[in-house]
């Protein structure tokens, strides 16, 4: 990851091309539903993130963190808590027209946590595909749809990382206001 930054940073200060560094702030909230061996509930996560990165004419792309607190109706698995602490670090690619709107995807290496029990986690891959319309000056309003599949477990008190016999799948959708900054 060192390297990467290294590599984005030389290409924005030191090419001749029209790039910029990207540096994005978010807030998010998402809703959405959790599916597991034929049962379905709601949930609701609020959260913040922040995406660094390359922006040119027409292209932006770069890394992507997440943090998230996330509400279930109720507890699911071999969990019987309710609140989970989530989030990701991934990779976004995306495109940006009349400097006014954004079309962009995002693929992240996720993972969930109950608060209840911070010695288990699930781990798996998030992905999601929206838009995004500048409102004024930096600020952003963004809507994404998202999919994100847990295939694997993690036990700290075992030292077990085992996959998971049935995938837990979680779908919805995002919105979030976020400020973009550009650095020439």
């Amino acid at each position: 990851m060192k390297g990467f930054l290294a590599t984005l940073l030389s290409f924005c200060f030191f090419s001749s091309a029209q790039a910029a560094l990207l540096l994005e702030f978010k807030s998010k909230h998402e809703n959405g539903s959790l599916h597991l061996l034929g049962t379905k509930q709601s949930f609701n996560s609020f959260g913040q993130g922040l995406k660094i990165g390359y922006m040119g004419n027409y292209i932006l792309t770069g890394l992507s963190f997440d943090q998230n607190r996330t509400y279930f109706n109720e507890g699911f698995s071999s969990q019987t808590g309710k609140i989970y602490s989530g989030g990701g670090i991934g990779t976004f690619l995306g495109f940006h027209f009349w400097d006014r709107l954004r079309v962009e995807t995002t693929y992240l290496n996720s993972a969930l946590e109950a608060n209840s029990n911070d010695e288990f986690r699930y781990f798996g891959q998030y992905f999601s595909y929206g838009l995004g319309l500048r409102l004024w000056k930096g600020f952003m309003l963004n809507y994404s749809k998202f999919n994100n599949q847990y295939t694997q477990s993690e036990n700290d008190e075992t030292g077990l990382t085992l996959g998971l016999s049935n995938n837990i799948k979680t779908e919805g959708e995002s919105i979030s206001l976020s400020y973009i900054l550009v650095i020439k």
